[in-house]
């Protein structure tokens, strides 16, 4: 695996070829992400890692040995939703809060239903980066030229900017097409710096080795989620077996597969061709498992019983398809990291943070100072309104 030179756009995808200074900035943005996180560690008001001991390395600059990559998914509807609404989790997945989607696992959606039966027609899912749509937005012309083909084509500047010019994230255009991600917690800044902050040894002598335990005691992330959990504790076990750790260019979220398994016809009878003819990769591509945005709908000329059939009609893992939620439960999403052996020994550091159950919901952690009596704490992580559920995490790099 060679040394990166220049970080590549999500999927290697093509929409700055006709604009290569956006291309340029991709990779400065990229590169001032890793260069603060990765100064955060050693930090002394950061993780405060003795600096020889960093195992998270730029990967422009990859220290030599056999470097392989690792697989980092989960799927991709929200464990929160379920812990704290449990049967109607699915339900309320499906509806934003406040122009935000509540899908907080990197993988958004929207539902798109028949007028006259209200069955699904058509579900959209996207793990693109906010971020990288801030970048085409400094191409006003490509911008619009995207959202007509991806959205609609009666998009309008207007619909995508503010009155100061600047982009509006979570336009009515991306809420009714999935353009991008739009929850708080969804970004790839914060991807970054769970991955980077993952490489922590943590623990009072003996590193801390479960996953639940770990981002609780280094507040890395949200520990309700699947992803900041999974992210954490497969990235530090690389580190606590001796390994350095990247994540691997191109550097984004994605969607890696679908499990077909789970969907049948309304009879039951297996759908042989779903990934072919049902499942839509829209951008990105499949092969290499870097997906961004695909749909799930029945082709035009399928029929069931003399009657057209609809994504609603179908059966996952034997139930009526009646949310988009349902079909996140099936979907794999995640990153990609680079792992090389031959890393120095690290000493673990000690927790400053700790896990509480939450007064409402005691099924959900609240992360709090180590220091602090838990009963003293007030149920406010997840009673909270979920649309303004934030990561702990957070993006250090000056844009």
């Amino acid at each position: 695996m060679a040394n990166v030179v220049n970080f590549n756009p999500p999927a290697v995808i093509g929409d700055f070829d006709q604009n290569p200074k956006l291309k340029d900035d991709w990779n400065q943005f990229i590169s001032n992400e890793l260069r603060a996180n990765i100064e955060s560690l050693s930090d002394p008001n950061g993780e405060g890692v003795p600096p020889e001991q960093v195992c998270f390395f730029d990967p422009r600059k990859q220290p030599s040995g056999q470097a392989k990559t690792a697989s980092i998914m989960w799927r991709g509807f929200p464990n929160i939703l379920t812990a704290k609404f449990g049967k109607e989790a699915y339900k309320r997945a499906d509806d934003p809060v406040q122009n935000i989607r509540i899908q907080d696992e990197y993988l958004e959606w929207v539902v798109r239903r028949d007028d006259a039966s209200g069955k699904i027609k058509e579900i959209i899912f996207t793990c693109e980066s906010p971020e990288y749509w801030d970048k085409i937005s400094q191409d006003k012309d490509l911008l619009l030229q995207l959202y007509r083909k991806y959205a609609s084509p009666e998009v309008k500047l207007s619909d995508l900017f503010s009155s100061d010019g600047t982009y509006k994230r979570n336009n009515k255009w991306n809420m009714s097409a999935a353009i991008h991600l739009t929850h708080p917690a969804n970004t790839l800044g914060a991807e970054i710096n769970i991955a980077v902050r993952s490489t922590v040894l943590r623990g009072s002598g003996t590193p801390i080795t479960n996953d639940h335990a770990l981002i609780c005691c280094g507040a890395y992330g949200a520990p309700n989620r699947n992803s900041d959990p999974k992210i954490g504790a497969m990235v530090n076990e690389a580190v606590r077996n001796g390994n350095w750790v990247s994540l691997r260019d191109p550097i984004a979220l994605y969607i890696s597969d679908i499990d077909s398994s789970q969907f049948t016809k309304p009879d039951g009878s297996t759908i042989t061709d779903f990934k072919t003819r049902y499942w839509n990769v829209i951008r990105g591509n499949a092969e290499d498992g870097m997906i961004l945005r695909a749909s799930l709908k029945v082709p035009e000329d399928e029929m069931f019983e003399n009657k057209p059939l609809l994504v609603g009609d179908l059966l996952i893992s034997g139930d009526p398809l009646l949310h988009g939620g349902q079909v996140a439960d099936t979907i794999d999403v995640g990153l990609y990291a680079t792992i090389v052996p031959g890393a120095p020994k690290a000493t673990p550091i000690p927790c400053r943070f700790k896990c509480c159950p939450d007064g409402v919901f005691p099924n959900i952690d609240a992360i709090v100072d180590v220091e602090k009596d838990c009963g003293s704490i007030a149920p406010a992580s997840a009673a909270a309104d979920l649309s303004q559920q934030k990561s702990v995490t957070r993006s250090l790099s000056t844009r």
